[in-house]
């Protein structure tokens, strides 16, 4: 049997594995703090985000909407030796991606580069200090910069939305844990087993002592998963949790858990414990897919409810951004797709929609922004605030009445 039972917490290990046949990447937050690291003292990171979703592409290819992003970066780069490194740079990634790194499986790239030399003579060569690049299963907003950091404001709005759940899968005797986050499953390098040899069934009187024996061995071996799942999903940070397996196991496991984990259960599956990581996913994805349209729905009716009440919210893109400035925002709603442009100071890095070329609150210099929405999510996560973009149709409908953007605010 397992020792994870008296295994202490902090001792406790937590590794992944996982194969999808659909080519994404398993992006974590680890995966993130590496990213944030990625700063060089005189070179510059080139962050690249692009839709790959089949609809996007017919509408608009890849490619004219990479070169658009890459003309409008280059005007913005002032130094001269940095903009002539910028275009050898922009000019070799788009050939990358055209020939080795695109994957119509994935929705979504992101890629980023540090060149560490690049060869102006003849035809270009580059050699790269980091490149590193993800096959997304979600669309993000198409983003290109070329900065001393890598850009990750499209990485954190994906995760943000998107909150890690726990997936066991198990039968009468093992215990299989998986994570599914940003629509991938990957399994967790440990398991549950129990080694106790089954009795061959008894006949007569013993017939009794036999089923009751099964019975005790079946509700020790749940009580074991349930140690499981308490370890591993306060250590992964699950927000939600979802069973399956076969027979009655994932409902007799469900009625086993305490009230924190019950709260946390969205839902139960019929299938094999053998079952791949693709069976897996496939299996969670609709109960995953619900909790998130519940989730969004909760947030977006408490936003409503404290709207009527005048209190702790705000609608509308100039309030908004100005309970950003003050950092009051601790959820920040958004209509999926929503875009405006405006200003941003160059000082403080207030924003505001007004044409006025002097910051109202410290006086510094503005400057124009394409897109001050995504600005301020990036803001927002800056302040340790949340962020829902709101996606369902009828959800979609109550925001575009309240301007399409608002907040939740701290105080």
């Amino acid at each position: 049997m397992s020792t994870i039972a008296t295994l202490p917490e902090e001792e406790l290990q937590l590794s992944l594995l996982g194969d999808d046949e659909r080519g994404y990447d398993f992006v974590t937050a680890e995966t993130i703090e590496q990213l944030r690291k990625l700063s060089f003292p005189e070179a510059r990171v080139f962050s690249l985000y692009l839709d790959m979703t089949p609809e996007r592409l017919k509408d608009a290819p890849w490619t004219i909407r990479y070169d658009h992003l890459a003309e409008n970066m280059r005007a913005q780069i002032a130094d001269k030796d940095s903009r002539k490194m910028f275009d050898v740079v922009a000019e070799n990634i788009k050939e990358l991606v055209r020939n080795e790194y695109g994957r119509p499986q994935a929705r979504g790239l992101a890629l980023f580069a540090i060149p560490e030399r690049v060869s102006f003579k003849g035809k270009h060569k580059i050699k790269y200090d980091v490149f590193i690049h993800y096959h997304l299963p979600e669309a993000p907003v198409d983003t290109l910069l070329w900065d001393k950091t890598a850009e990750l404001t499209p990485l954190l709005m994906q995760m943000d939305e998107h909150e890690p759940t726990g997936v066991v899968l198990a039968d009468g005797q093992h215990g299989r844990f998986f994570l599914y986050y940003l629509g991938e499953a990957a399994e967790y390098t440990i398991s549950e087993w129990d080694d106790v040899a089954q009795r061959t069934r008894a006949v007569g009187m013993g017939a009794h002592n036999h089923e009751q024996w099964l019975a005790e061995q079946r509700k020790r071996h749940l009580r074991h998963l349930v140690g499981f799942i308490e370890k591993i999903g306060r250590q992964a940070g699950w927000r939600w949790l979802a069973i399956g397996g076969v027979d009655q196991i994932p409902e007799d496991l469900s009625k086993e858990l305490p009230k924190t984990w019950r709260d946390k259960l969205i839902g139960t599956f019929a299938l094999p414990l053998e079952a791949n990581y693709n069976q897996v996913r496939d299996a969670a994805a609709p109960l995953v897919q619900a909790a998130e349209a519940q989730a969004e729905k909760e947030t977006l009716e408490a936003w409503i409810g404290l709207l009527a009440q005048k209190t702790k919210a705000v609608s509308g893109l100039e309030e908004t951004v100005q309970a950003l400035q003050q950092g009051r925002i601790q959820t920040l709603l958004a209509a999926a797709g929503y875009a405006h442009d405006g200003r941003e100071c160059q000082q403080c890095h207030a924003l505001t929609t007004m044409e006025d070329e002097t910051c109202p609150y410290c006086g510094g210099e503005t400057v124009r922004v394409t897109d001050i929405v995504n600005t301020a999510v990036t803001q927002v996560f800056g302040q340790n605030g949340r962020v829902e973009i709101v996606r369902h149709p009828d959800n979609l409908a109550l925001m575009q009445q309240h301007g399409n953007i608002g907040a939740i605010l701290r105080f």
